[in-house]
């Protein structure tokens, strides 16, 4: 028998995300034919071999037309993304969060495969906009109820997300895989960073994360006002980057 074929399915770039990277090399390391099937933007090859395993990304044509064609979006990529899954033939398929469950599934039925479903957040309650949007929010909820419960694995990050994935769509207690960063045998301190970062201050206070809403991130630089032997260095990529730049320039606080 050759080795178990893992199929990954992410609804991004998948330039970001390490919890995805350590999946991936671990399934590998373990004596899977890993590959991650992802969707390609501006800044990314169509193909990418990481160690242990290799990114296929499709390309959408509908990434060039204005916002609000974004449903066709959506649309093109669940079809590419189906195409692409399918064409791996493998015997697993991971749908990594709520949005590719639908081709996971689609793929893994069409192959006679494993369908495994990696609910990293409680996709209802993340920091999204449509989130807060009723009707939508109870559609995705019957969406991701009816996929859930067709999945031969549920994993998660916790003991809390597990228990509410259990008890809101009466599934067995998922596994729980913990996010946490690899161990690091030695660090080697950023010095050039932290003066830059400190511009003659005592203490350094870092922010690592997304610059997105709902995280403080324009309170916490307010906050500096009150604090004259602190500097903030906000590391991280996000929507938010020119709000808070322009706060920054606002309140005087470069």
């Amino acid at each position: 028998m050759g080795r178990p074929k893992i199929c990954i399915i992410q609804y991004n770039s998948s330039r970001f995300l390490t919890r995805v990277d350590r999946s991936a090399r671990t399934l590998a390391e373990a004596g899977c034919d890993v590959v991650l099937v992802a969707i390609k933007d501006a800044e990314t090859p169509a193909f990418e071999q990481r160690p242990g395993y290799v990114v296929k990304r499709v390309e959408l044509k509908t990434r060039r037309l204005p916002r609000v064609f974004r449903p066709l979006r959506f649309l093109e990529a669940i079809c590419r993304t189906y195409a692409a899954a399918r064409a791996e033939r493998a015997d697993v398929y991971d749908a990594r969060d709520l949005f590719p469950l639908l081709v996971a599934h689609r793929a893994a039925s069409r192959n006679r495969a494993k369908l495994v479903y990696d609910s990293d957040e409680l996709n209802l309650d993340r920091n999204w906009a449509w989130s807060k949007r009723p009707l939508l929010r109870r559609l995705l909820r019957a969406y991701e109820r009816r996929y859930i419960r067709k999945a031969d694995a549920v994993i998660t990050t916790d003991e809390g997300r597990a228990d509410i994935l259990a008890r809101e769509y009466g599934i067995e207690h998922p596994a729980v895989i913990l996010n946490v960063p690899e161990v690091i045998e030695a660090l080697q301190p950023d010095e050039a960073f932290r003066a830059a970062a400190l511009k003659g201050r005592r203490y350094l206070l870092i922010y690592q994360g997304g610059l997105i809403a709902n995280r403080g991130l324009a309170e916490l630089v307010l906050a500096m006002r009150e604090l004259e032997n602190c500097a903030l260095a906000l590391v991280g990529f996000g929507n938010l980057v020119g709000d808070l730049a322009h706060l920054v320039d606002e309140e005087h606080l470069e």
